[in-house]
């Protein structure tokens, strides 16, 4: 549901339960000051408190944290100050969610001193700080190019029994990164992989752009939404990179940069990894066939997208039911009814939900592309193989589609 209708629709409830004289309690107040907050609508987040107050509803770190954060969004930090200090007075401590958004707002001024101090006052206050605490000091180090403060940093992390999280080495790997040192950010993915986390698609991203950078004397910019549009050969380079500094190659490596370059259509590049992955002796798994067949799809390549779903099927993996609908919708958009009703046929009696497969390929796959002779038919099919939808969704087809009166081959009985 769109942000704006959800607030619209926490307006309304609060009238109703004015209208209708039912007390709205703290959750209710809360989820209006967040809202509010988030919208930037500061003034009447404070309009909010102040009738939360007088309703008795004491506000809690929660509201707090949202008005902070507002006030600090809109670059207020007087008043964001100002809110911490009337949560202090009126007994509400501060919470590690707290000293974040504090110290993340003086990181962002620009105040890297207060943000600080403020981590010692956290610190000797008895609130114990989190990985995401550590992270803002170490994308802060980073971005300033002090990338031996940020490894300070994360020494610290480690003495205090807080193991780094993916968003902190992707931190640290792209200060690296923007200042030269590739050997320091390939090393902090080594120990990233032997810390048992798996590099994301942003941590391939970083290190794609920075593989760019160095392979261009020129400095060519490249942009967030540019970055998968790099040659395969820095792809492969960067597997090359990884494998020269101690990192097995495993599935769920292939896995993320097949899936990003299938979903930008990136199809034979996708391929020459797949091709890559084999040779290493690693199989495809159900979200590598699952990327290629919604890929081979979007790209209206019908025929290598039914090779690779058969493939899947016999590699002992149920395709998607999702997969099975692009196919079969294309197939039919492209005239080729006859070759859809074999692949759907072949998927019957091999564990689907038969409710699933009526609503999901049927109707959302053909009705709504307006495929009344192909969903007639396949439902004909179902019939045939008593693969019947219960007698609820028959009833609700007729219901929503009454149009499909004559194009149901059975009635029900009983």
């Amino acid at each position: 549901m769109p942000f704006a209708r959800l607030e619209g629709l926490k307006k309304l409830l609060l009238f109703l339960m004015i209208l209708i004289n039912i007390k709205a309690n703290e959750v209710i107040y809360n989820a209006l000051i967040h809202g509010q907050c988030k919208k930037g609508e500061i003034d009447a987040a404070l309009s909010t408190l102040e009738k939360m107050v007088s309703a008795g509803c004491l506000p809690d770190s929660y509201t707090y944290n949202a008005l902070i954060g507002g006030f600090f969004s809109e670059k207020k930090l007087t008043e964001a100050m100002s809110i911490v200090n009337d949560m202090v007075e009126r007994g509400v401590e501060p919470t590690v969610v707290t000293y974040n958004i504090l110290i993340n707002g003086m990181v962002k001024k620009g105040d890297l001193g207060d943000a600080k101090r403020i981590f010692e006052q956290m610190v000797s206050s008895g609130c114990k700080p989190d990985a995401c605490t550590y992270t803002i000091f170490i994308h802060a180090y980073c971005s300033e190019g002090n990338v031996e403060e940020a490894e300070n940093v994360i020494e610290g992390m480690i003495k205090a029994g807080i193991s780094l999280d993916v968003v902190a080495y992707n931190s640290f790997i792209d200060g690296c990164g923007n200042m030269g040192l590739l050997d320091k950010a390939f090393s902090a993915l080594k120990r990233m992989a032997d810390a048992a986390y798996e590099p994301n698609y942003q941590t391939y991203s970083i290190f794609l752009k920075h593989l760019f950078k160095r392979n261009h004397a020129e400095k060519i910019a490249v942009s967030a939404a540019e970055i998968w549009k790099v040659h395969v050969d820095t792809i492969l380079e960067l597997l090359d990179q990884m494998i020269a500094y101690g990192l097995t190659l495993c599935i769920s490596n292939y896995q993320v940069l097949v899936a990003e370059l299938c979903r930008r259509g990136r199809l034979e590049e996708a391929r020459i990894l797949v091709s890559r992955m084999k040779e290493s002796g690693l199989s495809l798994n159900e979200a590598i066939y699952t990327s290629l067949i919604n890929c081979c799809c979007s790209l209206q390549l019908y025929r290598e997208a039914s090779t690779y779903l058969y493939s899947m099927i016999g590699h002992g993996y149920l395709p998607h039911i999702r997969s099975y609908q692009l196919l079969l919708s294309g197939l039919c958009d492209h005239g080729n009814v006859e070759k859809a009703k074999l692949v759907f046929s072949y998927l019957l009696g091999r564990g689907y939900n038969f409710d699933e497969i009526v609503w999901t390929i049927l109707i959302d796959g053909l009705l709504k592309k307006d495929h009344f002779h192909a969903f007639s038919e396949m439902l004909s099919i179902m019939e045939e193989r008593q693969c019947s939808p219960s007698p609820e969704t028959y009833a609700l087809l007729r219901k929503e589609y009454p149009s499909l009166e004559n194009g149901l081959q059975k009635e029900m009985k009983g």
